[in-house]
């Protein structure tokens, strides 16, 4: 027993300056793992299973990240009047057919005073769009109008930000 004591004693200077090396920078490394790495590997693993913290976590493989990166592109009609058939504008905060847009532009409103300008009309989005999926962009590219579509909007405003 004490040769072996004797022995931890005989390091040499080389061997005591590696041991205090390893210990300076185990306590940051142990940070890290237990701050950093950790939480971003649990993320990472949850983010293939539902849970709602209530209840036991429920593998669902990749449907979580089918669902947040699916987009749906889609080109907006402009909308019908039921009536004539005719395409709607909306000229001074008032649906009206086509027939009657060259009428109406550039008079003055006579409830704002302000010149009257005339644009088409679209369907709304959640006529347009497949059940679940919100507005995530709006695009009118040569006089047409289309809606990109997402499940989570907010995640691709984030994503575009950054």
């Amino acid at each position: 027993m004490n040769r072996l004591l004797r022995r931890q004693r005989e390091l040499t200077l080389n061997q005591r300056d590696a041991l205090w090396g390893y210990l300076f920078v185990a306590l940051p490394i142990i940070g890290f793992v237990v701050f950093a790495a950790g939480p971003i590997l649990a993320s990472v693993i949850l983010s293939f299973a539902e849970w709602d913290l209530l209840r036991d976590p429920k593998w669902v493989g990749l449907d979580n990240w089918r669902q947040l990166l699916t987009i749906n592109i889609t080109e907006v009609p402009q909308e019908i009047d039921e009536a004539t058939g005719e395409p709607l504008f909306l000229c001074a905060r008032q649906k009206v057919p086509e027939s009657q847009v060259a009428e109406l532009e550039g008079t003055i409103d006579p409830t704002t005073g302000t010149k009257v300008t005339c644009e088409p009309r679209y369907m709304r989005e959640r006529d347009v769009l497949p059940e679940g999926y919100r507005t995530a962009l709006e695009l009118n590219l040569s006089s047409r109008h289309y809606l990109i579509g997402s499940r989570d909007p907010l995640f691709w405003e984030g994503l575009y930000n950054t």
